[in-house]
């Protein structure tokens, strides 16, 4: 899964394919939302390359 990030041992982060993205905590059987964000201009094309990770594998951004 390309979405899913682990932040440290007991927190995730996770985006779906259309640009909503949680931060999520883990507390035993249960997942407690810390953080909710919706990435504006989102770009769905990142996301359906398998080998592409998108928190850690983007492409650059041109400056122009």
């Amino acid at each position: 899964m390309n979405r899913f990030k682990w932040v440290d041992d007991s927190t995730i982060r996770i985006i779906n394919s259309e640009g909503i993205e949680k931060i999520l905590a883990i507390r035993g059987e249960f997942l407690d939302e810390i953080e909710y964000n919706v990435i504006p201009l989102f770009d769905n094309k990142d996301m359906k390359n398998p080998l592409k990770h998108y928190f850690s594998n983007r492409e650059s951004l041109s400056v122009s």
